[in-house]
């Protein structure tokens, strides 16, 4: 026992004259007034049960060891669970009756502990609050994109949600029936060796777009596929992805039966899917789907057998966040869909305006005079290819350039377009915000610009986006300085999930925690980021790098052309032949000799083609991305007499 001082909360006189921590110890303090009541003074039987029960009890990353507690060592105050196990023994002492209680079984005192003070040191653990109350666990829950479309459609079910030009429109509480529907057809989906897969193969339609959300509302992964590829291209994403069920139309009923036949899948077509006239009211934020896949989006395959990159739910809807803050999307846009919804890009920004209230309006196939016509009167937002910015410019003016009133925001992406086409952007939109924004499928949009004519610089795509650390790396790996050529990558918090069935291809897309995009960028001392050239599209000739880009502008430069494509082809000489394949604006027939020159006032001599081909038109993939493997193939079967010297 203590002395009488110990009875009544304060340390014995005989502690006091042998403590050597003076300046800390509380029987020093409590000397001075400031005494607070400190278990480190208490009996060796109370040392030893608190000892033993905060290492019982405590298993988190604050763990006490055993000089923390009881001892006049260096560590005088003990981490907040064993702090909380002590008041909780200190009040169990005060409510029993008076005498001495010994702890004899180190367990038994652990046991009595832990029964006191578990709620007290569970709450002192952040990372595990939401194991205390389930309410906590469901507020973590994020919403997928169906369930948010689903929240627009019970807040507004008369709000025009889709429009297809020319076709019936649905509102939000129509197109929530029929996303019911199709989940209910596409649910009995059967898994395949990479889980249930759904390959869908649909016409610019409204249900192309609530596919998307019919998948992930029945808990399968979608796998868009291009329309307009042929049959073997079908069967491959089919094979590849192991989807065991086609959700297709009418128009490509042969090519998805064969496609199911080949690969042992179940053919559904939407013309056979009744929408209901009610439904129940959804169950919202139970699903817990936010790391498991959403949709599977094959690259374009500009060169060999396409790839599935994978986008986890999660993923897919925070880019769809991003997007929408970036681009400042609000509920009150109308928003032209003008290309393939089988592509993430117009499929992820409709979903965004689904997810926020806006309208979107669907065009079947793109024609340039209907979207001259939707931007003048109704169509507020849209995401044009360059080459369908060429094609409503050339409308434009064929109709003497009329005001157009409506549009309110343009976004330029998918390939580059030489500066003359912004201009006339530019000028053609003049109530609108005309930007530019780069990306691949692998990394999403990486960075945005808004143009202006009076900071125009030739390929630059503008600076990084939220969310997005924008790298340069040389061959080496080393970051590029300002000026310095090397491979764009992204680190950021929206990027594909991996190539599905392909672990070597996802290790090799990165590189030092970037997603590597295959293009040659370069630094701006405005911190803008320029794209230069595909980074196996550069021509290496007698030892010097010409970026394919460069060429391209100044031909864009010229009169006579429309467009152009600059390739290198075999040169025993040079190592490659810097070779150009150009499209003429209507009524021109430029000369070969004419264009050389032109370029070689305006370009390094190495740069300058050494072979001009004119074509009809240019090959180009559903995003209207210029397929120059297809040039090549083409210039080397078919020499033409018009080459250049």
């Amino acid at each position: 026992m203590g002395s009488a001082g110990d009875a009544a909360g304060a340390p014995g006189r005989r502690h006091r004259r042998r403590c050597r921590r003076r300046a800390d110890c509380a029987c020093h303090r409590h000397a001075q007034g400031r005494y607070r009541r400190d278990p480190r003074h208490q009996s060796g039987a109370w040392r030893a049960a608190a000892r033993t029960a905060a290492r019982g009890i405590d298993q988190g990353p604050y763990r006490p060891q055993r000089r923390i507690i009881g001892w006049h060592g260096h560590h005088h105050r003990a981490p907040g669970h064993a702090r909380g196990a002590l008041r909780a023994y200190r009040q169990h002492r005060r409510a029993r009756p008076r005498g001495r209680v010994r702890y004899r079984d180190p367990g038994a005192a652990r046991d009595r502990l832990s029964h006191l003070a578990g709620e007290r040191l569970r709450l002192r653990r952040p990372e595990r609050i939401a194991d205390r109350d389930p309410r906590l666990r469901e507020a973590t829950v994020r919403l997928t994109i169906a369930e948010n479309v689903a929240v627009r459609a019970l807040a507004h079910p008369d709000r025009p949600a889709i429009d297809v030009l020319g076709g019936p429109g649905l509102t939000y509480g129509a197109a929530w029936r029929r996303v019911v529907a199709l989940a209910g057809a596409i649910g009995m989906a059967a898994p395949g060796p990479h889980g249930r897969m759904v390959a869908v193969l649909l016409d610019n339609t409204a249900d192309a777009l609530l596919a998307y959300l019919a998948c992930q509302w029945a808990g399968v992964t979608a796998v868009p596929v291009n329309s307009r590829l042929a049959a073997p291209e079908v069967g491959f994403i089919v094979g590849d992805s192991g989807a065991r069920l086609i959700l297709a139309d009418a128009a490509h009923a042969d090519v998805a039966s064969r496609a199911a036949r080949d690969h042992g899948a179940q053919l559904v077509s939407v013309e056979t899917i009744p929408t209901p006239t009610s439904v129940s009211h959804p169950a919202l934020g139970t699903a817990g789907r936010g790391t498991l896949p959403c949709v599977v989006g094959y690259t374009s395959g500009t060169t060999g057998f396409p790839k599935g990159a994978l986008y986890s739910n999660d993923h897919y809807l925070t880019a769809l966040m991003r997007w929408g803050w970036t681009f400042g999307l609000t509920d009150d846009h109308v928003m032209l869909v003008p290309g393939p919804l089988f592509h993430l890009s117009y499929a992820g920004l409709s979903l965004a305006a689904l997810c926020i209230g806006a309208r979107v309006r669907i065009m079947p196939s793109f024609d340039a005079g209907l979207a001259l016509d939707e931007f003048s009167g109704t169509s507020t937002f849209a995401f044009l290819v360059p080459s369908m910015t060429g094609l409503i410019a050339q409308e434009w003016q064929r109709r003497g350039g009329p005001a157009v009133a409506a549009l309110r925001f343009m976004i330029s992406s998918g390939a580059p377009g030489p500066l003359s086409l912004t201009r006339t952007a530019l000028r053609m939109f003049g109530n609108a915000r005309v930007c530019e924004a780069y990306g691949w499928t692998e990394g999403g949009w990486v960075t945005f610009e808004a143009k202006r004519d009076d900071t125009l610089l030739a390929h630059s795509v503008g600076w990084p986006t939220f969310g997005n650390e924008v790298g340069v790396f040389a061959e080496d790996g080393t970051p590029c300085g300002v000026g310095e050529a090397g491979e764009v990558g992204v680190k950021g918090v929206t990027h594909f999930d991996g190539y599905l069935g392909r672990p070597e291809a996802t290790e090799a897309a990165w590189r030092n925690g970037y997603v590597m995009s295959g293009d040659i960028g370069i630094w701006q001392a405005d911190g803008r980021l320029c794209i230069v050239d595909r980074k196996k599209d550069m021509i290496i000739t007698g030892g010097e790098n010409v970026y394919t880009a460069e060429v391209e502008r100044v031909l864009h430069e010229h009169p006579a052309v429309l467009e152009a494509a600059v390739v290198g082809l075999p040169d025993d000489r040079w190592g490659e032949q810097v070779t150009a394949a150009i499209v003429a604006r209507e009524g021109a027939m430029p000369d070969a000799g004419d264009v050389q020159a032109f370029c070689r006032e305006r370009l390094a001599g190495y740069k300058v083609p050494r072979r001009i081909e004119l074509l009809a038109a240019l090959p180009r993939n559903p995003m209207g991305k210029v397929q120059k493997f297809r040039i090549i193939e083409v210039l080397t079967n078919g020499p033409s007499p018009r080459a250049g010297g």
